[in-house]
């Protein structure tokens, strides 16, 4: 009616009932079929309907005429005449001409714009029209974003629309598919670029915007299922005729852990390049995805490798800062392979720097991931643990939870927990890690370090048996992925294992097929061998020559790694060396020389980060003790510091157990001791009252009890605080 509403208004006399008001809630249609459909159906039937009285009270009228109240959306399809005949008498029939053409023209749109619909009906005139709809508006209904009012079509009058729409000429609809990817490109909005380009058939400009969103570097900086959805649109067909695509793929097949597969495609796509010389579009990706091979698979490492990823990093422009980061990112895997963890974690910290600037938490992710096995490898638990924790944080913010990045962190953090001794939940993580590793994401340090765990928490739980299960368990990863290396790796294991329960022959057999004919004087003799199988191969062929009385042999083999092991800062073969270097003089009768080695072990600096390796020496050592004790005191006053040691005395105490705190949480410790509260403590430390609390619940957890007067408690009857 022609009357002013601002008086109504003004006296709030006015009640405005919109589309919103009128439209179902899901409420509302659950008591309109009297609670007699599915949460399923339910859910099916407000999505296709958007609570449209009108069709639902045919879907009514029909389920109940039927007597089925499973599917009613067939049903409404089975009369879709009806519905037709409504859009086309009581919609349609009321809009003027060019309306109508419209909307017929921009069905194929699931969302439009006036910018969007000019580009591709090639007019001008359409902010005009969207303007002139305002009476359908139940069934075209706008929405602003940003600067821009979009409309969005109900399902069911999209789906008329849509029938109308593709009995025009084929020509045509290709052409509207093809300038709605143009314009989608044009704003950056590759997805939907993607889906109407391949709409229109044209395979260039499919491959030019699969190029211009990043092509394979989609999946590193975004993460596989944005990858994915840019790929899914895509015709198989043109998938193995467009290198983008191929190398696209190469790196979904890797990503889940089907390396034969994504090896043979990269391997199409360099001898097609070659051959042809298109190489230099694609040259950026095919780069990045053989950093990804060579990060996933047993591709040896040496120099040339790092030159070469060092020189690429110089002729990329400065603020390419994911590239950079990526580069870098590859550094850190290569060096830490080579055993170098400084400068493995220097290059992590670089690469993190500039996935920072780059705004890519997805790739964050993985430096998080990487930066804590170097921290792990040194003995540095606790900043691993920030690490994994921070990588774990990353996942739940950015990624959905993936679970399979959370079995990651997990398993590495069984590691950890494995070295504090700490069995119960360190099993736990790992079993529930194993088998998302080996269906999806994995690459050779993670399965690495997640089975040798699991062997080993396995040995010390259940026995041989069950660790030599999870050892063949990862053979068989290493033989459907190919990975040499793996395979090495387990089968090192097992000979450690092997050794440590007494099968001494069985081991030594192993042995002399495993490692000793790949061995000479100088080390391995294949290529391959990163630094650590040839610390777990000195450390068992050292263990077979001391077995077999030839001290000299285990001698000259624990000189061969010691430097290097020194300088590249690997803490735990040093101990290892010197735990090895105890048994090998008290075997050969030397027991001052043997004593000597055995102080270096246990007042090492990093002794306290790897009491694990000591509790796994400990029959071996126990003889040695027990020989020290009956030793005169006058003629040994070594004796004394050894046997009066608190770590050796916990560590031959019944209970075999041994807590790992860190030298913060040790500080915090003796403050308790002293009565003071978390205030004083902070200040005292020069840290936050929130940084105390933290440090309390690490302790807590790692002891086993629930508050300070347990934690005391178990100090006092332990004795695990050291005057250090």
């Amino acid at each position: 009616p022609k009357i002013s509403l601002t008086e109504y208004i003004a006296k709030r006399q006015l009640q405005e009932i919109d589309i919103d008001d009128l439209r179902f809630s899901t409420e509302e249609v659950e008591q309109l079929f009297g609670g007699n459909i599915s949460q399923d159906v339910l859910r099916s039937l407000m999505q296709h309907t958007e609570g449209w009285g009108i069709v639902l009270q045919m879907a009514l009228f029909l389920i109940e005429n039927q007597k089925n109240y499973t599917s009613p959306i067939e049903q409404i399809q089975h009369y879709e005449h009806d519905t037709s005949q409504y859009f086309t008498r009581q919609v349609l029939a009321s809009l003027p001409e060019e309306s109508r053409d419209f909307l017929i023209e921009t069905a194929f749109l699931e969302e439009v714009n006036a910018d969007l619909a000019n580009y591709v009906r090639r007019k001008t005139n359409s902010r005009s029209v969207l303007d002139s709809l305002t009476s359908i508006r139940t069934f075209f209904v706008p929405k602003k974003l940003e600067n821009s009012i979009w409309y969005r079509s109900h399902p069911m009058f999209r789906e008329f629309l849509w029938k109308i729409f593709v009995e025009r000429d084929e020509n045509e609809r290709m052409s509207l598919h093809e300038r709605a990817a143009e314009w989608y490109g044009a704003q950056t909005l590759f997805l939907p670029a993607i889906r109407h380009a391949c709409l229109s058939g044209n395979l260039l400009l499919t491959v030019n915007l699969f190029d211009s969103a990043g092509g394979a570097t989609i999946g590193l900086r975004d993460g596989l299922n944005v990858l994915k959805s840019f790929l899914d649109p895509i015709p198989e067909k043109w998938i193995h005729v467009a290198p983008s695509f191929l190398l696209a793929r190469a790196l979904l097949l890797y990503k889940n852990g089907r390396f034969s597969e994504g090896r043979a495609y990269i391997d199409i796509v360099e001898k097609s390049t070659l051959s042809d010389g298109s190489f230099a579009g694609i040259e950026r990706n095919f780069q990045l995805l053989k950093m990804v091979r060579l990060g996933y698979e047993d591709s040896e490492i040496d120099d040339i490798e790092i030159e070469r990823a060092e020189k690429l990093f110089m002729t990329i422009p400065l603020s390419d800062y994911w590239f950079r980061g990526w580069i870098n990112n590859q550094l850190c895997v290569i060096h830490f392979r080579r055993g170098d963890f400084s400068s493995s974690l220097a290059a992590a910290a670089r690469a993190m720097d500039y996935y920072a600037d780059a705004n890519s938490p997805f790739t964050q992710f993985f430096i998080c991931v990487l930066t804590g096995i170097a921290q792990a490898a040194k003995g540095r638990f606790y900043l691993a643990s920030l690490s994994y924790r921070q990588a774990i944080k990353i996942c739940r913010k950015y990624c959905l939870n993936d679970p399979t990045m959370v079995a990651i962190c997990n398993a590495l953090r069984a590691e950890m927990l494995y070295e504090s001794n700490r069995l119960t939940r360190a099993e736990k993580l790992i079993n529930m890690a194993l088998d998302s590793i080996e269906r999806h994401e994995g690459w050779m340090e993670v399965y690495i370090i997640s089975y040798l765990t699991a062997a080993s928490i396995a040995y010390t739980t259940h026995g041989l048996s069950t660790a030599l299960s999870m050892l063949e368990r990862g053979e068989k990863t290493a033989a459907d992925k190919k990975l040499p290396r793996l395979r090495r790796n387990m089968l090192h294991k097992k000979i450690e294992l092997l050794l440590r329960s007494g099968q001494i022959e069985t081991a030594r057999v192993l042995s002399n097929r495993e490692i000793s004919r790949n061995w000479s004087a100088n080390g391995p003799i294949d290529a391959g061998w990163t630094w650590l199988e040839i610390q777990s191969a000195i450390t068992t062929l050292c263990h077979l020559a001391l077995d077999n009385g030839d001290f000299q042999e285990a001698n000259d083999l624990l000189q061969m790694e010691l430097p290097w092991s020194e300088a590249m800062e690997r803490p735990l073969f040093v101990l290892n060396k010197s735990l090895l270097s105890t048994l090998l003089y008290y075997k050969s009768g030397d027991i001052v020389r043997a004593m000597n080695y055995l102080t270096q072990a246990i007042t090492h600096p990093d002794r306290k980060q790897f009491n694990r390796i000591f509790l796994d020496y400990k029959s071996s050592l126990t003889p040695l003790i027990d020989t020290i004790r009956t030793l005169p005191d006058q003629k040994h006053p070594e004796k004394s510091a050894i046997l009066n040691n608190a770590f050796i005395i916990r560590l031959f105490k019944n209970e075999n157990y041994i807590v790992t705190l860190s030298n913060r949480e040790q500080q915090i410790l003796r403050s308790l001791q002293k009565g003071s509260p978390n205030k004083e403590i902070a200040n005292d430390l020069n840290v936050t009252e929130r940084t105390v609390k933290f440090h309390l619940q690490n302790i807590y957890s790692k002891l086993g009890v629930r508050n300070r007067t347990e934690a005391l408690l178990f100090v006092y009857k332990e004795g695990i605080i050291e005057n250090s």
